[in-house]
């Protein structure tokens, strides 16, 4: 099992901030008692998928390290919001391979779940783009989303923009609603196969929140999610220490 360090660093490869930023993010989380372990060293304890998905909470939900306790806490209490009955029905209707996803879940246990079943996210996400057909966009809107997808990989290549993606989960700070889309967002209300909600926060949560007109988002992949799972199952390196000579001991 991990330490806090491999989850660092699996998210630092996959974040354009420096690592010393996600560093901080981590002691941060670390500090306040949010992950299973305050000690660091060979004494800290493993790692867990909870673990991972508090330390991807802190660094996606929150603009800084100051506010990332508070991100957590938010994001924590978001539940998932269905537009209306044809959510509740596609959730129902997921297919087999998104399974994990169907029960009701508040954000902070549907990205551990992601991040435990990152496997098969990635699997999924792979038959998804597989099967897409770009020249089936629905209609009109969906065809224009499709072409800005496109247009947007090819200015920023070798980088992915997230638009791109078909797997998402998308964080407003600081962790006032969440995302998660594991499909085209445009082609939300025509999957049956694809899993698309929206977390928000229960009505008396952010009563006292500032008032503001620009929530900045940060979104993930399943590259990130599988990078953390893979973290998490890697067993832990322990340094073994030669025997000290009889003069020293």
């Amino acid at each position: 099992m991990a330490r806090l360090p491999a989850l660092v660093e699996a998210i630092a490869q996959h974040d354009y901030r420096p690592r010393s930023l996600i560093w901080h993010f981590g002691k941060t989380v670390r500090t306040a008692k949010l992950i299973l372990s305050e000690k660091t060293g060979t004494g800290a304890a493993d790692m867990t998928y909870a673990d991972a998905a508090t330390l991807l909470m802190a660094v996606g939900g929150a603009a800084s390290p100051a506010s990332a306790e508070q991100a957590v806490s938010n994001l924590r209490s978001l539940v998932h919001s269905p537009w209306d009955a044809i959510d509740e029905m596609k959730r129902e209707d997921l297919s087999d391979e998104l399974g994990f996803m169907k029960p009701e879940m508040t954000f902070g246990v549907a990205l551990e779940t992601m991040i435990r079943h990152a496997d098969e996210v990635a699997r999924w996400e792979a038959d998804y783009i597989r099967r897409s057909d770009r020249s089936d966009a629905d209609g009109h809107s969906g065809f224009d989303m499709e072409r800005l997808a496109l247009q947007a990989k090819r200015a920023m290549a070798p980088l992915t923009p997230s638009i791109v993606r078909p797997v998402q989960v998308i964080f407003y700070h600081a962790g006032f609603g969440a995302e998660i889309h594991m499909g085209r967002p445009w082609t939300r209300t025509v999957e049956d196969d694809a899993f698309h909600e929206f977390y928000v926060a229960p009505t008396d949560r952010f009563l006292d929140a500032p008032t503001a007109t620009n929530v900045g988002t940060f979104t993930i992949g399943a590259d990130l999610l599988l990078a953390l799972k893979s973290a998490v199952d890697r067993p832990t390196k322990v340094i073994r220490r030669g025997t000290r000579s009889p003069e020293y001991r």
